[in-house]
């Protein structure tokens, strides 16, 4: 149960913000977390909204389709999720921007 409750924080942590990508003239890449909430709270996210983040404003200017939402139909979408997808996928973006990790096992 409490290997659950750290899962839903992490998730939580991760979908209530995003890392904005903005490349500058120079060819160097920075980027900026932005705290928002929108991706948590709304089961439907409006083409519109997503593309104004500077990661998605290419896909979104190349989207041609009439429907300008996307719709999530889950009760729980924790519920949803392969947690161990999840954490491969957060561990490989760990080591590809050079964060250590350390895998601890308890032996029972």
């Amino acid at each position: 149960m409490k290997a659950n409750r750290l899962h839903n924080n992490r998730l939580e942590q991760e979908i209530s913000s995003y890392q904005e990508r903005l490349v500058h003239d120079d060819g160097s890449v920075s980027f900026h977390k932005v705290e928002n909430s929108y991706f948590m709270t709304d089961n439907t996210w409006s083409v519109d909204v997503i593309g104004s983040i500077a990661n998605f404003q290419d896909q979104r200017d190349k989207y041609k389709r009439s429907n300008k939402n996307i719709r999530f139909e889950v009760q729980n979408p924790l519920v949803n999720l392969n947690i161990d997808k999840a954490d491969r996928e957060w561990l490989f973006w760990l080591g590809n921007q050079n964060i250590l990790t350390q895998t601890i096992r308890r032996h029972v």
